[in-house]
């Protein structure tokens, strides 16, 4: 019997490493990653912390693939640590042994506690039949019943009041109405500040604002960096504010087929940088279906397309991204009609 601790989190998210970047109609998206930050947007309704609102704590562990003593005995800390957990339902998740030794170790330790099932593509009697009854569905995170990107964006953060509440042990409408009046209350701060930073920026000309959002912008481009030349990408700054991104392929990938796909995986792995807004892909490996995942860099202003295998087929998706102000082709595949529809759209 594990030894009792304090719960530090009020939620641990048990998945497989594949349910980490998913596709939801036509879109790479981070799952875990935005799931966390919603559910990490709730308060509780009476419980505070040194004076201040409590919010729900969330834990995330990805899975190793040579699963050692110490990242076990790791992972069962923060178990211990609990107070609830979620299993993402998918199939990934069913055919992983370790999903499957932390819901036994969680159930072991503490049948007290909330266990929810988050329904991806396998129901939960299915996925994990020892620990869900016929018909359980916890909180139903699956695109499939929904009609785009966004309405699945607003199913998600339906279900995260339901979490909330299943590990609270509250109602839902209390967890609904605490969200709802933060949000507001953020608002109503944001309001304030824009004003605020507005008078100081014409009181000091700007200068000050702009040094400082461009270390940003030059901090984010270098995490990203690091993270995707650790996947085998090499990543170059331009610009000197470090918001310009060239994705080079990684050695030996021209003899891979389909070019080991670097140019979309890379875009992936960059979606969390909202102050990237220069693009530059060339080469073969560049097609259409690369182009839908800047979907992901949704503040792109400059693109530089070279040697590209992008069709009209990608018109539509370089429609789509709104604050783009400067686009250049060079040796796409691209005909002379598409190229007079993309001057319409943009």
């Amino acid at each position: 019997m594990p030894r009792a601790v304090e719960a530090e989190h009020d939620l641990f998210v048990s998945h497989s490493s594949a349910d980490c970047l998913v596709t939801v109609h036509g879109r790479h998206f981070r799952l875990i990653d935005r799931l966390k930050k919603m559910l990490e947007e709730h308060y509780h309704p009476s419980e505070r912390v040194n004076g201040r609102p409590r919010r729900f704590r969330v834990c995330t562990f990805e899975e190793d693939f040579q699963l050692t003593g110490q990242v076990k005995e790791a992972i069962e800390a923060q178990l211990e640590r609990s107070r609830a957990v979620l299993v993402i339902c998918s199939e990934a998740s069913r055919d992983s042994r370790y999903v499957l030794s932390e819901l036994e170790h969680f159930r072991a330790g503490h049948p007290d506690k909330p266990l929810i099932a988050g329904l991806w593509n396998v129901m939960p009697d299915e996925a994990f039949p020892e620990f869900f009854p016929d018909g359980t569905v916890g909180a139903n995170l699956a695109p499939s019943v929904v009609a785009s990107f966004d309405d699945w964006l607003d199913q998600l953060e339906d279900e995260s009041h339901k979490i909330v509440a299943k590990a609270w042990r509250l109602s839902v409408a209390e967890v609904y109405d605490r969200f709802q009046a933060e949000r507001k209350r953020k608002k109503k701060r944001l309001v304030a500040a824009v004003a605020v930073v507005t008078l100081f920026l014409a009181g000091l000309a700007g200068l000050a604002v702009r040094q400082s959002l461009a270390i940003r912008r030059a901090e984010a481009h270098d995490r990203a960096a690091i993270e995707m030349r650790a996947h085998g990408f090499q990543v170059d700054a331009l610009g000197g504010g470090g918001n310009t991104v060239i994705f080079r392929p990684p050695p030996g990938s021209e003899f891979a087929d389909p070019f080991q796909d670097w140019a979309t995986r890379g875009l992936a792995m960059a979606d969390g940088l909202v102050d990237v807004r220069s693009v530059r892909l060339a080469g073969p490996a560049v097609t259409d279906q690369t182009l839908a995942a800047l979907g992901a860099l949704p503040d792109v202003r400059r693109l530089w397309l070279q040697r590209v295998r992008v069709t009209d087929d990608s018109v539509p998706a370089l429609a789509a991204l709104d604050q783009l102000e400067e686009l250049h082709l060079d040796r796409t595949q691209i005909s002379p009609d598409g190229v007079s529809r993309l001057r319409e759209a943009l």
